[in-house]
């Protein structure tokens, strides 16, 4: 499931993306080619798919930094199963 995209500097045809579950691309409009350069853990995938099946979940947001043509820098938003699931609180009296 595509999330985000962030275009690459310098660069008219090229931009990074984000999969849900699978990672992140290098995309290139121009010869419509999509090369996988970050793959995200199994666990993380199949965690967040139970989690979160309708909404978000996985990798949700990307930032190409400024300079990602010298550093090959970026940024990516994740969301992720918490490791302690919140209790319910009784506000009841």
């Amino acid at each position: 499931v595509p999330t985000a995209a962030d275009p690459i500097p310098k660069s008219t045809t090229k931009f990074l993306a984000t999969d849900r579950y699978a990672g992140v691309f290098i995309v290139d409009v121009g010869t419509g080619t999509a090369d996988k350069i970050v793959n995200i853990p199994q666990v993380l995938a199949s965690e967040n798919a139970r989690l979160f099946e309708d909404r978000e979940g996985g990798i949700i947001g990307i930032a190409v930094h400024p300079k990602y043509l010298q550093n090959g820098k970026f940024y990516t938003v994740t969301s992720e199963r918490p490791l302690v699931l919140p209790t319910t609180i009784d506000n009841a009296d």
